[in-house]
C-alpha cells in the first residue's frame, strides 16, 4: 500500500510539474530601433514588453541576436522557440503561431519637405519612384500594385540607405514604419538632412507585430497562452503604456 501511495504521489507531482510548463523561452531578436535593439536599455521597449509579459507568468526570456533572416530561420527550424516581433503573412502563419500584438504602427511614405505627396489610390503613386527594402512585405494592395507594374519600386538591402537616396533625390518617396523611419533618418543622415524629411499624412497601412512561436517548439500552445495572459496584465495595469512611452 505504501509503495502504491508513493507511486501515485510521484505521478501527481510529475503531472503538476508538466502543467506548470517550462520556465524559460528562447527567442531570436534583431535590430529595429527604436523598438528593438541590443544597444537600447532593456533591448528596446518592445523587447521589454515581451520579457515582462512572460516574467509575469514565471517565464524567463533568453535572447539570441541575429540578422533578421537568420532570426526567422532559427526559430522556424525550432532551434529557438520563436522570434520577436513580426507582422502577419501567409508564409509565417503556416510555420508559426502568433501571439496577441505587441505593437501597432503606421507605415507611411517619407519624402522631402520641398514637395507635397497627396494620394488616394495606388495608381496615384505610379508617378513616383518609390524606395523599398528587400525582404520586407508591405500591404497586399501595395505589393500587388508593385508586382503588376503600377508602382515603380526600387528595393535595396539596407533600409536606412533609402534615406540617403531620398536626400540625394534618387527616389521620390520611401516606405517605412513611421517611428522606425524617423529613428533611421536620425542615425544615417546629418541633422540638417534629417530636418528635410517628413511623411505623407495617409498611411500605406497599419501593421501589427507579434511574438511568433514556432510549430517546432514543443511548448508552442503554452507559450502563446502564457504570453497573452501576461500582456493582458501589462496593459490592464498601465505598465505597457509606461514602457512604450520610451519611444520618442
Amino acid at each position: 500500500m505504501n509503495k502504491l501511495c508513493t507511486l501515485l504521489l510521484l505521478s501527481l507531482c510529475a503531472s503538476m510539474a508538466w502543467s506548470q510548463g517550462p520556465t524559460t523561452i528562447k527567442l531570436t531578436n534583431g535590430e529595429w530601433p527604436p523598438y528593438l535593439s541590443k544597444e537600447l536599455p532593456n533591448f528596446g521597449p518592445s523587447s521589454q514588453v515581451v520579457a515582462e509579459a512572460f516574467k509575469l507568468q514565471g517565464i524567463t526570456v533568453e535572447w539570441g541576436w541575429y540578422p533578421w533572416q537568420r532570426s526567422y530561420t532559427l526559430a522556424e527550424e525550432g532551434k529557438y522557440d520563436g522570434s520577436v516581433i513580426w507582422s502577419e503573412n501567409a508564409k509565417r502563419q503556416a510555420a508559426f503561431e502568433y501571439t496577441e500584438p505587441v505593437l501597432e504602427e503606421r507605415r507611411v511614405l517619407f519624402h522631402l519637405k520641398d514637395r507635397t505627396i497627396n494620394w488616394n489610390t495606388m495608381a496615384d503613386l505610379g508617378q513616383y519612384k518609390i524606395g523599398g527594402t528587400i525582404g520586407y512585405e508591405y500591404s497586399q494592395e501595395f505589393q500587388d500594385a508593385e508586382k503588376s507594374g503600377v508602382l515603380n519600386v526600387d528595393r535595396i538591402p539596407e533600409e536606412g540607405n533609402n534615406f540617403k537616396k531620398l536626400v540625394a533625390k534618387r527616389i521620390d518617396v520611401f516606405v517605412a514604419t513611421e517611428r522606425v523611419g524617423y529613428s533611421l533618418a536620425a542615425n544615417v543622415l546629418s541633422a540638417d538632412q534629417a530636418a528635410q524629411v517628413t511623411h505623407a499624412d495617409k498611411p500605406i497601412d497599419v501593421q501589427r507585430w507579434s511574438v511568433i512561436i514556432s510549430n517546432n517548439s514543443a511548448n508552442q500552445a503554452y507559450f502563446v497562452e502564457q504570453f497573452n495572459l501576461g500582456l493582458k496584465q501589462l496593459k490592464e495595469s498601465g505598465r505597457y503604456d509606461e514602457i512604450m512611452q520610451q519611444v520618442n
